[in-house]
């Protein structure tokens, strides 16, 4: 597996450096890769199928110049930002019979996720909605995917120490949440690990056997 630790500035040149790195796998049919950056900004990151207005606080991101970004994935908005460890792991689904379809996929990924917390942290989690982690009934980690021809990315973000307010103050109450979610406030419903996302980013990359650096000449991101 191929190693990629590479921070941008902002927010949205890491969302889109994730849809490079798609596009770029599904062209060169790269082995699989490894992505871990740590947001140096607040940032709102909508799923590519998200109505602003209905799962943003437009207001409050405006007030604050908080971005919103729109990802090329699925799911839900979520909030990033210091703190908090992104990841994202592309790959194709010639080399990866597991990655054929949506299932295998997030059922790979999230089966090493928590052998991973385990090994490296001593931490049971469990997977649960379509691919949330919990960890005792709170949400510790949400992910996504994206999928073209025969490349798949699969993205997320661990809350280690982030300031979990923010959560409440940019995003309204989903309008489509898993049934464990049980209709809870974000307050009530999203924890840390309280572990330093550097020493977890570490553990990931050690865990995966992500040790070489990818070659990759990143283009400029607008």
């Amino acid at each position: 597996m191929i190693g990629f630790d590479y921070t941008a500035e902002t927010v949205a040149e890491n969302v889109a450096v994730d849809e490079w790195l798609l596009t770029h796998c599904a062209t060169e049919q790269w082995p699989m890769t490894l992505r871990c950056w740590i947001p140096n900004h607040v940032g709102v990151v909508v799923g590519y199928g998200n109505r602003i207005d209905k799962e943003v606080n437009q207001l409050a991101c405006d007030m604050d110049g908080v971005p919103i970004i729109r990802r090329c994935s699925g799911g839900g908005a979520v909030v990033v930002g210091p703190g908090c460890l992104c990841y994202a792991l592309v790959g194709s689904i010639c080399n990866q019979s597991e990655w054929a379809t949506i299932h295998g996929v997030t059922n790979w990924v999230m089966g090493h996720m928590q052998h991973m917390l385990h090994d490296v942290l001593g931490l049971q989690v469990d997977c649960r909605g379509t691919s949330d982690l919990v960890m005792n009934g709170l949400k510790i980690s949400g992910n996504a995917q994206r999928r073209i021809r025969n490349a798949v990315l699969f993205h997320g973000t661990f809350l280690c120490q982030f300031n979990l307010e923010t959560v409440s103050r940019y995003l309204h109450h989903p309008s489509r949440e898993p049934a464990y979610r049980d209709g809870r406030p974000h307050h009530l419903f999203v924890s840390n690990l309280q572990v330093d996302p550097f020493q977890l980013k570490k553990g990931m990359m050690a865990w995966f056997g992500a040790t070489e650096d990818g070659q990759f000449t990143i283009p400029v991101m607008k």
